[in-house]
């Protein structure tokens, strides 16, 4: 595994995530995985927001604290995360950012209305300690260590991409 894509710090990962109980076991999950990560947790889509954007529409176009990878619950409370995700994939500077939408919803209309705004994956919550914990390790391997990037984009807070061949 190449965690050398990292070498300015520690991945940075954003959970979004109104569950505390289910947020504090995500935090944990993602402390356990052998990638040094820094998490972030938020309760609200609000806060979410100042957080990614600040008090403006557009986020500053820096990027040494922009995540590397953003969880998100699609069932937020006020503005859920289906809005959340549209502000980020319509965002010049966050667009890249891979999106994981985490839901106990497997309804289509959920499903499909996540991949219209452009989710880069859709994942069910499980009640089984275990197996979340194992999806929260594969998830984390697959999009912080094993998935490309566009070239043009690394400069913009993702893993470097993959080494020329």
């Amino acid at each position: 595994m190449d965690i050398d894509r990292f070498v300015n710090g520690p991945a940075r990962i954003v959970i979004i995530e109104d569950d505390h109980n289910l947020a504090t076991l995500l935090k944990r999950m993602c402390k356990r995985h052998s990638l040094p990560n820094e998490v972030t947790h938020f309760d609200s889509a609000g806060a979410a927001l100042i957080h990614l954007f600040g008090n403006s529409p557009v986020p500053a176009p820096k990027t040494e604290h922009q995540p590397h990878l953003i969880l998100l619950d699609v069932h937020l409370p006020g503005t859920d995360g289906i809005e959340v995700l549209k502000r980020i994939k319509n965002s010049e500077h966050l667009r890249y950012i891979p999106v994981v939408m985490l839901s106990s919803s497997n309804l289509q209309h959920d499903i499909t209305r996540a991949y219209d705004n452009h989710a880069n994956s859709y994942l069910l919550k499980t009640c089984d300690s275990v197996a979340l914990a194992q999806l929260i390790d594969e998830t984390l391997s697959y999009w912080l260590i094993r998935n490309c990037y566009p070239t043009p984009h690394t400069n913009r807070s993702l893993p470097p991409a993959c080494p020329q061949s």
